[in-house]
């Protein structure tokens, strides 16, 4: 009875088949490494081997996490514990960087789809990424009356492209699903379902607006991505992103490793620029060059239709 009551900290059901684990953020991988290898459950090997007098022996599993992720390199035991991380005011070229590395994370992304990217910062500023290497001369100045063109466009277009839109599928023609079917302005019978009805409505314009113009936004604009993922999952991550020849990336990348280090230390220790895959790329570009240098890519390539309309 004692020991179920201790349990209940830890786990949702002391006595049941199957039961989820909960308090033991940062040593539940730990716990569930020394669990792989023992000859009772879970429970049992918890109450056993770390805990002492209603007291967690963090100690212990630290030092079990250090030696079976980094002595003994058993990546699988990363997969046992996670974290949230968050990068704000990244390019959308880095986010793509962070992205691409999906098993074990799953990211969320500031959506172009519903956000107006037509904003300015504080100082005036369009929403754009400049980056450092250009300095401070002809080339960072181009770069920015360029960008700046780009951004005053999208936000000429927002008008007449929310008109165009608006002419093309009229409130009065929209039918949205607001809790009980499909229906229309006209099947709305009070004020709050009218006022509900032409709130969403305005969210579809809006959507719609941004999903058509979002094209248009140049990979140097800003979002934020928020992702949960797994220790080996940022591991890889960060490797990866110090190993980027985007010099932004590897700014996020000693950004992640230094954050994460707070909440699973032990998951990320290992993270680092990987050589291997560096030279690599180089080393194929090399190629590349050597053996591919006198082809011409096709101006234009057109489009063949494998069923042509009739």
């Amino acid at each position: 009875m004692e020991n179920e009551q201790l349990l209940e900290q830890y786990v949702t059901d002391s006595t049941g088949q199957v039961f989820a684990i909960t308090g033991l953020e940062g040593i539940v991988g730990a716990v569930m490494a020394r669990y792989s290898r023992a000859e009772s459950g879970l429970r049992e090997t918890l109450l056993r081997e770390f805990v002492n007098e209603d007291q967690l022996k963090l100690d212990k599993a630290y030092k079990l996490i250090e030696r079976v992720l980094v002595a003994y390199g058993d990546d699988s035991v990363g997969e046992l514990e996670g974290a949230h991380l968050s990068f704000e005011d990244i390019s959308l070229l880095a986010t793509k960087v962070i992205e691409h590395r999906r098993i074990g994370g799953s990211p969320i992304e500031q959506s172009t789809r519903y956000v107006r990217y037509d904003f300015k910062r504080e100082n005036g500023q369009y929403h754009y990424y400049l980056p450092h290497v250009l300095g401070a001369g002809l080339a960072k100045d181009t770069f920015k009356r360029l960008t700046d063109k780009i951004f005053e466009n999208y936000s000429a277009m927002w008008q007449p492209m929310s008109i165009y839109l608006e002419s093309s599928k009229p409130m009065e023609e929209a039918s949205y699903d607001l809790g009980k079917g499909l229906a229309g302005l006209a099947e709305m019978h009070t004020p709050k379902q009218v006022a509900a009805f032409k709130r969403t409505y305005r969210m579809d314009l809006k959507t719609k607006t941004c999903d058509v113009l979002r094209a248009f936004l140049p990979l140097s604009a800003r979002a934020n991505v928020g992702l949960f993922g797994n220790g080996r999952f940022f591991q890889h991550l960060i490797s990866k992103l110090l190993t980027s020849d985007l010099a932004e990336a590897n700014e996020l990348g000693r950004g992640a490793l230094r954050e994460l280090t707070k909440v699973i230390p032990h998951y990320v220790k290992r993270a680092a620029r990987l050589d291997y895959l560096d030279q690599t790329a180089k080393g194929m570009a090399v190629i590349a060059q050597r053996y591919f240098s006198d082809l011409t890519p096709c101006e234009n390539p057109g489009i063949s239709l494998l069923q042509p309309d009739k």
